[in-house]
């Protein structure tokens, strides 16, 4: 093995010598550099107080022509320093004459210009600035940079010459010894052992391949018997690899299989487990989450990380119920528990997010249904006391109208003949005066009061046990006279200033279904529709009034009756309508409406009555509901 092939091999004897070599010529470089800018700054510093002399030098030659105005002489001084060759350029300035010579040019220098203010005695006569020639400078720079390379180039020759020489009386001849030797032991002959080399740190490294030979022999003896042991082991282990294998799947579908969201984290964040619940939440795979930070995996938990760090610490469960979520077209609800990894040594949390968007609208239905009985309650007993003295009221009228109006009777005829008043005058007085008139509208004002109250205990009592047959146009006509006691002072609001048109089908049959039930359905479709046409109104002083259309008709292809409703509101939005019925869902503004009306009475209708119901409406062109409820009580559902 000689020098040279030595360099063409990858081996740790040639990275030793290219790196010393490396750093031989670096350091040369680092020297020779160092040499350089030492001459160079030398020179400059020289350079820059010649610079200085010369400036005062001039100054002072151009201040006599200067002092006595002869401007000529003094650029023909200024013009003989610019041509012995010592300066770039000058430029001479007078304080009387302006400039006087401008030869500056954009060659640079070394040398930054000199400038010198031209004085005699304490008078300001001009000004010289001069650019320095630096070519003798930078020649001198060359011939150095020359002379440093050669001194470079001639050592690092003498150096490998001298390495060479090293290398082949020393390490060459010890270095090819210790390498058959390797390959000696590679070849497993381990008991040819390596010869002992003169130079002590090499022949540690013999001694080192010679012990490390004679592990390695006694390793492959105990290996051989481990193999042994081994296999005899495996046999038993492969039972218990299978059931632990089985056990591993088995607990895996279980926590697949759960609705609930199952996801593991290490301290740092960080995804163990990722069950398909959290899969078809995000949208990850468990391979993809597995190791990731879960705020990236799972972006809307990244709120809740400090709850799972205090968890962790505190080896406390922590529990987020209810927490809104926002999603595309819905809101929903989500309770979020965090459980800290508290045995066998495992830091970590297992998060379980779980879906309770239906529980939490059923709990918030069944509070709105409370809160629906309680009014009703409250309806009927305002209803009650609201009789009584109604039913006084109109008593009275009718007493007070007995007592002015009939001639006959014995009582009337007595208190006449005692005040000397005779009834016939009192009769026609009370007729030129309208009095009896007035009676009459406070009994009828006092019946359609009595009217009204009974149509609200009718709705607000509980719904029948089974549905009845009801006439459509009285079920119809009793909501109206309802949704007519509907007034909102705040919005100036009137049921009453609402047009009607009725459009009956005449000798409608009996439709069986639960009165009740399906006024309320009517209540909340007009009452949604007075407001509506009600806003409109106050936005667009120029449309048209408010206006109900009503139609019930009978459809003899279904045999169903069909209730339409429409208004001429401002309509709806296309997004909007399909999602009329569900549940929750509203336009209004939040605490005016709980998004429940229409969804319920979607339920009665079609849950309760075994009918349809469905909305046509376009922006601007108003809304029409229509129902149909069977005319056959096999309709029915429950």
């Amino acid at each position: 093995m000689n020098f040279l092939s030595l360099l063409k091999k990858k081996t740790a004897v040639r990275e030793l010598i290219l790196w010393v070599w490396g750093v031989t010529i670096a350091t040369l470089f680092i020297v020779g550099a160092g040499f350089y800018l030492y001459t160079t700054f030398s020179m400059l510093g020289s350079l820059r107080k010649q610079a200085h002399r010369t400036a005062d030098e001039i100054a002072s030659v151009l201040t006599q022509p200067l002092y006595d105005l002869d401007d000529q002489a003094a650029v023909n001084n200024a013009m003989i320093y610019l041509a012995s060759g010592r300066l770039y350029g000058i430029r001479l300035v007078s304080t009387a004459s302006g400039i006087l010579v401008n030869s500056m040019t954009d060659k640079k220098s070394m040398v930054p210009p000199v400038e010198r203010k031209i004085m005699y005695k304490g008078m300001l006569l001009g000004a010289v600035t001069l650019m320095i020639n630096d070519s003798e400078i930078r020649s001198a720079q060359k011939t150095t940079l020359i002379i440093i390379l050669q001194l470079i180039l001639g050592i690092f020759i003498v150096y490998v010459l001298l390495l060479q020489s090293v290398f082949k009386r020393i390490l060459n001849v010890h270095l090819n010894r210790i390498i058959q030797g390797i390959h000696r032991f590679g070849d497993s002959r381990f008991d040819e052992k390596i010869e002992n080399i003169p130079y002590e740190d090499l022949n540690q490294l013999v001694l080192g391949l010679n012990a490390m030979a004679k592990n390695i022999q006694e390793k492959q003896l105990e290996i051989i018997e481990s193999q042994k042991q081994l296999s005899m082991a495996l046999k038993g282990s492969k039972a218990a690899e299978q059931e632990l294998r089985h056990l591993q799947n088995y607990l895996s579908n279980i926590i697949n299989s759960m609705p609930s969201a199952l996801i593991g984290v290490d301290t740092a964040g960080r995804v163990t487990q990722w069950n398909s619940g959290a899969r078809k939440i995000t949208g990850f795979s468990p391979e993809e989450a597995a190791g990731q930070l879960l705020c990236n995996v799972f972006p809307r938990m990244e709120k809740e990380m400090e709850q799972v760090r205090k968890a962790m610490e505190t080896r406390q469960v922590r529990q987020d119920k209810k927490r809104l979520l926002h999603t595309e077209g819905s809101d929903g609800y989500e309770d979020i528990t965090i459980y800290p990894l508290v045995a066998n040594g495992v830091d970590g949390a297992v998060i379980r997010i779980d879906d309770v968007t239906e529980q939490v609208r059923l709990e918030e239905m069944m509070v709105q249904s409370e809160k629906m009985l309680s009014v009703g309650g409250l309806a009927a007993g305002m209803a009650h006391e609201i009789n009584n003295p109604l039913a006084g009221m109109i008593q009275t009228a009718n007493v007070m109208k007995t007592r002015l109006t009939d001639l006959k009777m014995p009582a009337n005829q007595r208190a006449a003949e005692e005040t000397g008043i005779p009834l016939d005058g009192i009769r026609t007085y009370m007729e030129k005066r309208g009095i009896l008139r007035m009676i009459e509208t406070i009994n009828e004002s006092g019946r359609r009061i009595a009217h009204i109250v009974d149509n609200m205990l009718s709705f607000a009592r509980k719904g029948e046990t089974g549905a009845s047959s009801h006439d459509p146009v009285r079920l119809m006509d009793q909501i109206i006279e309802i949704a007519a006691t509907d007034y909102d002072l705040k919005k100036q609001y009137d049921f009453k200033t609402i047009k009607i048109i009725k459009e009956y089908e005449d000798h409608l049959p009996m439709v069986p279904c639960e009165g009740s039930k399906i006024q309320q359905v009517l209540l909340n479709i007009l009452r949604n529709g007075a407001q509506a046409m009600q806003d409109i109104s106050d936005k667009n002083e120029n449309h048209e009034p408010p206006c109900f259309i009503l139609r019930l008709s009978s459809e003899t292809g279904t045999g169903m009756l069909k209730i339409e409703i429409q208004d001429n509101g401002p309509g709806m939005e296309e997004t909007v309508r399909k999602r009329a019925f569900e549940p929750f869902f509203t336009t209004k503004p939040p605490g005016i409406g709980t998004g429940l009306g229409l969804s319920v009475s979607y339920f009665i209708i079609t849950e309760n009555h075994g009918g349809t119901m469905d909305l046509i409406s376009c922006p601007g062109k108003g809304a029409t509901f229509i129902i149909r409820l069977p005319f056959k009580p096999g309709g029915k559902k429950i």
